[in-house]
Order: structure tokens, then C-alpha cells, then sequence
């Protein structure tokens, strides 16, 4: 009993209520902003199909007999750039998720 005092006084849930909410949270915020973490896994799937297209093709002109390696070497390094930047907006849409989650629950608290 002296335990529940002390934590009215100081303003602290208990840890089955705690756990409660935490639970009621989670099961919230993965339902939230569906549309948004959908286009992330999009940008994410594009930018691995990227990155396999971009090897596949550096492998391809590489094995031309032509002499154009030049273009070998535009795949891959254009391959990368687009991987990167498609993995990457995958990540900061994530990431925006991620904040808004947090601040929601700052601003329970």
C-alpha cells in the first residue's frame, strides 16, 4: 500500500496500466498512416529491383565485345545513385512515422 502512495504523490501510473497503454499504443500506431508505410515498402521493393536491373546490366555490358564499357560503368554507378535514393526515401518516410509516433506519445504522458 505504501508503495501506490508514494507513486499518487509523485504522478506514476502503475506498471499494469503502464502496460496497458504501451500495448493500447502499439496496436494503434501499427494500424496508423497504412498508405504511407505501404509507399515506403514500394520504394523499398523498386530500389532492390533497381540495384539487381543496374548488376545485371553492368555484367551485361561488360561482356560486349563492342568496347563499351562506358555504359558498364554509367549502370552501376547510375544503379546505385537511384538504389540509394529510393532506399533511402523508404527510410525518411519511416523515419517521419517513427516522430509522429513519439510525439503522440509525449503528448499523452
Amino acid at each position: 500500500m505504501e508503495n501506490n502512495e508514494i507513486n499518487e504523490l509523485l504522478d506514476i501510473d502503475n506498471t499494469e496500466n503502464q502496460d496497458k497503454s504501451n500495448q493500447n499504443m502499439s496496436n494503434s500506431t501499427q494500424n496508423k498512416y497504412p498508405a504511407l508505410r505501404i509507399i515506403s515498402g514500394i520504394f523499398k521493393v523498386l530500389g532492390w529491383i533497381i540495384a539487381l536491373i543496374s548488376v545485371i546490366s553492368t555484367f551485361y555490358f561488360l561482356s560486349e565485345e563492342d568496347g563499351i564499357q562506358f555504359l558498364a560503368i554509367a549502370s552501376i554507378l547510375g544503379g546505385g545513385i537511384l538504389t540509394l535514393s529510393f532506399l533511402s526515401i523508404s527510410e525518411i518516410i519511416k523515419v517521419f512515422i517513427d516522430i509522429e509516433e513519439n510525439t503522440r506519445k509525449a503528448s499523452e504522458k
